[in-house]
């Protein structure tokens, strides 16, 4: 970090001083539960909401849509898994023993399984490669179970798929492969990186990316798994219905604690009983 900064000509980090606009809104948003309680209205985020979703007719709808969808989305992975079979309690899933066995189901999904379909389901893959590596100790408990980090080909660095090994035993296996294929192959590894390698295309458009088209890319990609033939345990398949519903249950909870007064707490029980998730 400290090279880098250097290199850019950025002051050191702990250097850097917040404005201080920010600095009198932060007791306010640190102590909230949602964002009425910042912007004292829901205007502010009925216009995102607007903005980033023209077809839908106003937060109301949007609520009820995803509610039923999250409906709908529970039944069939009960009715898939046969939970009193194949997983006795949703929220307590099975777990991983230690680091290295996270690490290993990750590259299990990438070397034995997708990496081998692609060549059969794609006409174009893209030339510069990809690892898996375990998320470093600095940022590991503040991050999320995994993420991409794109790879730059003139520097010979390979796209990253980084997977959080940082207390395994509170980690689910349900969801190793819908991860790997989310993020790394067929997901963003392969978008973003034939992007970046195609001549003749805008800087900004190899460099830019839009979320709503590159996420939309990587959920596609993990019904592939499904459609491939790459879900082949019930496990598997689980955590992939067990992603679409979180991602459901997550606008519901959004919409109801930003723009209609939910506590906290109401928004964790609407997530404990219609996903996987666990507190």
């Amino acid at each position: 970090t400290r090279k880098l900064e250097e290199e850019l000509g950025l002051p050191p980090i702990e250097e850097v001083k917040i404005p201080d606009e920010i600095e009198e809104t932060l007791p306010t948003i640190e102590e909230s539960q949602n964002e009425i309680e910042v912007t004292k209205g829901k205007m502010d985020i009925a216009e995102r909401v607007d903005s980033a979703l023209p077809v839908v007719d106003g937060l109301e709808s949007l609520d009820r849509e995803m509610d039923d969808y999250a409906q709908r989305a529970m039944q069939t992975f009960e009715d898939l898994c046969d939970l009193g079979k194949n997983v006795e309690d949703r929220h307590a899933a099975p777990i991983f023993d230690s680091a290295s066995k996270m690490l290993t189901a990750a590259l299990t999904a990438k070397q034995a399984k997708m990496d081998k379909k692609l060549p059969l389901f794609f006409k174009n893959l893209p030339k510069n490669p990809y690892q898996v590596v375990a998320m470093e100790a600095y940022r590991e408990k503040e991050s999320p179970d995994a993420f991409y980090l794109p790879g730059e080909a003139k520097s010979k660095r390979p796209g990253t798929y980084y997977v959080n090994t940082y207390q395994p035993k509170s980690r689910g296996k349900h969801n190793a492969e819908v991860l790997a294929y989310h993020e790394a192959v067929p997901g963003h590894h392969l978008q973003i990186t034939i992007a970046q390698e195609i001549k003749g295309l805008p800087e900004f458009r190899k460099w830019g990316g839009v979320n709503a088209y590159v996420e939309g890319w990587a959920l596609y990609c993990e019904t592939l798994g499904t459609e491939l033939g790459l879900y082949t345990d019930p496990l598997d398949r689980f955590g992939h219905l067990s992603e679409d519903i979180f991602r459901a249950c997550r606008l519901v909870v959004d919409t109801g604690m930003h723009a209609m007064g939910w506590s906290m707490e109401r928004a964790v029980d609407y997530m404990m009983e219609h996903s996987a998730a666990s507190r």
